[in-house]
C-alpha cells in the first residue's frame, strides 16, 4: 500500500557544484554578448530541477536553448521598442503600449504552457489548460495596472517629458500610484489562481482555493513588517556606525568614514533582507491553498529563519565580491523547498500522452520584462 503520510520536497543541489556552473555559465555569456544564456538557462534548470525530488525521483526540465535563444530575440526587440519608442514621440509610445497589451497576455500564456510543458515528475509531463481568453482577463488588468502611472503623466501633459511637469501632474500621478497600491494584491492573486487552477501533472489537475482578500491581509502584515524593518535597521546600523566612526577618526578622515559607510551599509542589508518576509508569507499562503488531486501542499516557511538565511546572504555575496551569490542561492532554495511537502497518493497519478507544441518565445519575454511566472 502507497504510503500517503506525506512527501516532502528534498532539494539536494550543493553551493560547489553550482557554482562551477554558474561561473562557467557566467563567462561564456560574457564572451558571447550574451548569446549563450539560453544555453546557461537550460543547464542551470535542469541541475536545480534533477535535485529537487519528491518521493525520492527528481523533476526533470527538457526544455531546447535554441527555442529559448528565439523567444529571448523576440523579447528583446519588444523591451527595445517599449523603452526606445517614447524618445521619437507619444504617439509612437503609446501605440508599442497598445501592442504589447494585445500581444503580451498570448506570451505569458505561451510561457506558462512552456514551462510546464517541458517539466516532467517521474515520466509524467506537466501541463497548462488555460485558456487564451483566461489569460487576457488576468493579464491585461495587471498590465494596465503597471503603465497607469506613466500612462497618467502622458495624458496630464501630452509628453512623457518630466522637465516641465503640469501643476496637475502630483495630484493625478499620486491618484494613478494610490489605485496601483491598492489593486496590486487583488490582481497578484488572481493570477496565482490562473495559474494553479489550470495546471497539470499527466491528467492530475492542480487546485488553488485562495481568495483574494487574504492578499490584503498579507500586504498590510508586510507594510508593518516594512516599517519596523527600517525603524530596525536603522537602529542597527547605528549602533554597529557611530561606534567605529569614533573608533577611527582618530586616525584620519578617510578611517572615520569607513566607519560610517560600515554602519551604512549594515542597516541597509537588514532593511533590504526584510524582503524576505513577503516571500515567505506569500509562499506560504499560495501552497498551503494549492492541491494536486487529492492532496494538498503544505509550505512551513519560517520568516525569522528566512531573514536571517537572507541577511546571512546579502553579507557575505557582498563580502566576497559577489562570488558567494551560487552558494547564497543553493542555500535559499534548499530552505524554501525543504519546507513544502505533497501528502498525495502518488501512484494514483495517470500520465497524459501528447507532444508538446507550446513554444518559449513567451517564458523568454516573461523573463526579460521581470516577471517570474513559473509554479
Amino acid at each position: 500500500m502507497q504510503d500517503v503520510a506525506g512527501h516532502p520536497f528534498v532539494f539536494t543541489a550543493t553551493g560547489k557544484a553550482y557554482f562551477r556552473i554558474w561561473i562557467v555559465n557566467l563567462l561564456l555569456s560574457i564572451v558571447t554578448i550574451g548569446f549563450y544564456s539560453p544555453w546557461a538557462k537550460v543547464r542551470r534548470l535542469r541541475y536545480f530541477y534533477g535535485n529537487t525530488l519528491v518521493d525520492g525521483s527528481p523533476f526533470e526540465f527538457h526544455g531546447r536553448p535554441f527555442a529559448l535563444l528565439k523567444g529571448r530575440l523576440i523579447g528583446l526587440v519588444l523591451l527595445g521598442a517599449y523603452t526606445q519608442a517614447a524618445k521619437f514621440s507619444l504617439v509612437l509610445w503609446l501605440a508599442v503600449v497598445a501592442l504589447l497589451i494585445l500581444l503580451f497576455p498570448w506570451l505569458l500564456w505561451k510561457s506558462l504552457r512552456f514551462r510546464l510543458a517541458n517539466s516532467s515528475w517521474r515520466g509524467l509531463r506537466f501541463g497548462f489548460d488555460g485558456t487564451i481568453g483566461g489569460a487576457y482577463a488576468t493579464f491585461v488588468p495587471l498590465m494596465l495596472m503597471v503603465v497607469a502611472p506613466t500612462l497618467t503623466l502622458a495624458v496630464a501633459q501630452g509628453t512623457l517629458d518630466m522637465a516641465n511637469p503640469p501643476t496637475t501632474l502630483p495630484v493625478s500621478y499620486s491618484i494613478a500610484i494610490f489605485f496601483v497600491l491598492v489593486l496590486a494584491p487583488w490582481f497578484y492573486f488572481r493570477l496565482r489562481a490562473y495559474q494553479h487552477r489550470n495546471a497539470r501533472l499527466g491528467t492530475t489537475p492542480f487546485a488553488f482555493d485562495g481568495r483574494a482578500r487574504a492578499a490584503y491581509w498579507i500586504a498590510f502584515k508586510l507594510f508593518l513588517l516594512g516599517i519596523g524593518f527600517l525603524v530596525v535597521g536603522a537602529i542597527v546600523g547605528s549602533l554597529v556606525g557611530f561606534p567605529l566612526y569614533f573608533a577611527l577618526r582618530h586616525l584620519d578622515r578617510a578611517g572615520a568614514m569607513i566607519g560610517g559607510v560600515a554602519g551604512i551599509a549594515v542597516g541597509y542589508l537588514f532593511i533590504l533582507s526584510g524582503g524576505s518576509q513577503s516571500i515567505a508569507l506569500v509562499q506560504n499562503y499560495v501552497w498551503n491553498h494549492s492541491a494536486l488531486g487529492a492532496g494538498r501542499f503544505t509550505s512551513r516557511v519560517g520568516l525569522a529563519h528566512l531573514w536571517w538565511l537572507v541577511f546571512s546572504n546579502l553579507l557575505l555575496t557582498l563580502v566576497t565580491l559577489g562570488f558567494f551569490w551560487p552558494f547564497a542561492v543553493v542555500r535559499s532554495m534548499r530552505y524554501r523547498i525543504g519546507c513544502v511537502s505533497w501528502d498525495g497518493d502518488s501512484s494514483a497519478l495517470i500520465a497524459r500522452a501528447g507532444e508538446d507544441r507550446s513554444g518559449a518565445t513567451g517564458e523568454e519575454t516573461a523573463d526579460l520584462f521581470g516577471l517570474d511566472l513559473a509554479l
